[in-house]
């Protein structure tokens, strides 16, 4: 009996010290991340820093995106890329995995466009999507078979998806490696593209990239 109070008691102990140590280690590990995505953003020419979540949910997050719902976290890089003011943000989604809440990170990186268009949305196809019609979100076939097999068009203007997703932007996206984990919203004002990653340095360059090239390849003139 002696040894279970003891044992208990041993216990508490450990989480009584434990969970401050770990909460000052991740916090710890949290700062020194930052920092050193604050001097590589640098480098680039780029700003890490916080911007206010509401401004960044208004403008740039996508209705029926997982992270459409809540408030980005507000860490931001901004700067310019091909010319264009770039702004990325992490944002995030809990949800529930095998009764367990669990957390994923988005990075969103958005470009605006040179003038206004028709608000166009795609994703990767996947299973029960045509339950959203019963939602009010409406298909859009762009009359490629392999292209309507990969990915999921929404869009209100019907005449716009043939000619934003031309050939030659449907070829590239389904054969770009990348296409398939990436998302992307065209318009009103702005090329959004989403990931589902860490908000890393690396991620936001490669979406860059990304973006630049889709918009290069677009031609909704």
């Amino acid at each position: 009996m002696a040894f279970l109070v003891v044992l208990v008691l041993v216990l508490v102990a450990a989480v009584v010290i434990g969970v401050p140590v770990l909460l000052v280690w991740a916090h710890r590990r949290e700062q020194a991340r930052q920092a050193e995505l604050t001097v590589a953003a640098a480098q680039l020419g780029w700003q890490h820093g916080w911007s206010p979540p509401k401004v960044l949910r208004d403008r740039f997050t996508v209705r029926n995106s997982p992270f459409g719902p809540g408030l980005p976290s507000g860490e931001s890089i901004t700067g310019t890329h091909r010319g264009l003011p770039l702004v990325a943000f992490r944002a995030q989604v809990s949800q529930q995995v095998h009764d367990a809440q669990s957390t994923i990170d988005f990075v969103v990186l958005a470009l605006p466009l040179r003038a206004p268009a028709p608000e166009l949305t795609l994703v990767q196809r996947r299973a029960g999507q045509g339950l959203l019609r019963l939602f009010g979100t409406r298909r859009q076939p762009t009359g490629d078979p392999a292209f309507d097999a990969a990915f999921f068009v929404e869009c209100q203007v019907p005449e716009f998806v043939p000619h934003l997703l031309n050939p030659r932007l449907r070829h590239w996206l389904l054969h770009h490696p990348h296409a398939r984990e990436v998302s992307l919203r065209w318009g009103p004002g702005d090329l959004v593209v989403w990931w589902p990653g860490r908000f890393e340095l690396p991620a936001v360059r490669w979406l860059a990239e990304y973006a630049g090239e889709l918009m290069c390849l677009a031609d909704p003139s």
